[in-house]
């Protein structure tokens, strides 16, 4: 991995010289720590957001649990339940002791729930600890944990077993007492219910598949944002801590775009290359590819400015260098200006060389921006253009 960040970089060692206005001192070692400090702002940023999405999310599987139960309830309820019929003497009976029944297992239940925790305040919480720590080997620990988790989730399906059934029973005996009339209109009231707890069972769904698609999201940028901090400092070790002189002092004159190589300013205040211009290897993937201009390392947020006059040709979405602005200069030249952000101009805009038109982005391979050349709509090198 050592020097995987500028295994492609062009460094123009340029002396440093008494600075002028428009010229701007770009050191390779502070933009790295600068894209470091980036990074790990954004981390931070997602990691808090992937926590308060998991609040929601463990807010919503519980809501949705209680309207699985619902509906589960108003099913048993509105199943084979003839509101023209009454129930018999010996029936509601029956219902009763169903009920009865029901409810002194609940209790049963909750009273062996209360005397473990009793048991356990009195002879101290980290019993089922003690019983892990306990095993003989490591086959036997997770015997042992496989042993308690198992008990836990039985007692806890079974809790929840019971009280459904105690609910459904109640609702049932409630029905018993009502008649025909009565009958239907709770069962038309239960059926609009159920409508109504079958919407919000698709909203709940839709909205935990959402934000578990976006927490998938955020720990894959995460990583990759980890990875590349991993790279930027591992460069931070090895590379030199040279600084260059970037000129942004516009002295072309009356000349034309022509008669401007090794002149135009620089785009950015940065000379570092991350991938050249033509046919290259990719730092990051190792896949070749070819590239139209020049992607420059620099930090995310830095000022990207027009090389020379011109008229904003189009502004438009390119995968793999998202927002790019195009800029027509005269018959023969354009620039184009790629991974922006935080656009300040429009289609149609003329610009003087110098203005600030966006700010640098990101994109997979990490802070970037993208500078294109066309001669006649075709892709020349701008290195020999920039006076670096």
């Amino acid at each position: 991995m050592e020097m995987k960040l500028f295994k492609n970089i062009l460094i123009i060692i340029i002396l440093i010289s008494p600075q002028l206005a428009g010229a701007g001192v770009f050191s390779i070692k502070e933009d790295l720590m600068a894209q470091i400090e980036y990074y790990n702002l954004k981390i931070s940023n997602f990691q808090s957001i992937i926590e308060k999405n998991n609040e929601i999310l463990n807010q919503s599987k519980n809501e949705l649990k209680i309207i699985d139960e619902e509906i589960f309830k108003i099913a048993d309820i509105l199943k084979n339940l003839d509101p023209k019929k009454t129930d018999d003497k010996d029936k509601l009976i029956l219902r009763q002791s169903e009920l009865t029944l029901q409810r002194e297992k609940l209790e049963r239940l909750k009273n062996s729930f209360r005397n473990k925790v009793i048991w356990l305040y009195k002879n101290g919480t980290d019993f089922p600890l003690m019983v892990l720590f306990t095993s003989s080997s490591i086959n036997q620990l997770y015997s042992r944990l496989e042993y308690l988790n198992k008990i836990a989730q039985m007692r806890s399906k079974e809790f929840k077993k019971i009280k459904i059934e105690t609910d459904i029973l109640a609702e049932k005996q409630k029905l018993s007492g009502m008649d025909v009339k009565e009958k239907q209109k709770y069962l038309n009231e239960k059926r609009a219910s159920q409508k109504s707890l079958l919407i919000s069972k698709f909203e709940y769904e839709n909205k935990i598949d959402s934000l578990t698609a976006i927490n998938e999201m955020l720990a894959r940028n995460i990583e990759r944002m980890a990875q590349r901090n991993s790279e930027l400092e591992n460069d931070l070790k090895v590379l030199p801590d040279l600084k260059f002189n970037i000129s942004q002092l516009i002295e072309y004159g009356d000349k034309p775009f022509n008669e401007l190589k090794d002149q135009l300013i620089s785009p950015v205040l940065s000379n570092s290359v991350f991938i050249d211009f033509g046919k290259s290897v990719n730092p990051v993937y190792g896949n070749i590819t070819y590239n139209n201009g020049i992607d420059i390392s620099i930090k995310s947020g830095s000022p990207v400015l027009a090389v020379e006059d011109g008229i904003i040709e189009d502004i438009f979405f390119v995968p793999g260098y998202g927002t790019v602005i195009l800029i027509t200069h005269n018959d023969v030249y354009k620039t184009l200006y790629g991974i922006v952000t935080g656009l300040n101009v429009e289609k149609g805009q003329e610009v003087k060389a110098g203005k600030q038109i966006a700010k640098t982005s990101e994109n997979l391979n990490g802070q970037l921006f993208h500078f294109e050349i066309l001669e006649n709509n075709i892709p020349v090198d701008p290195k020999i253009w920039i006076k670096w």
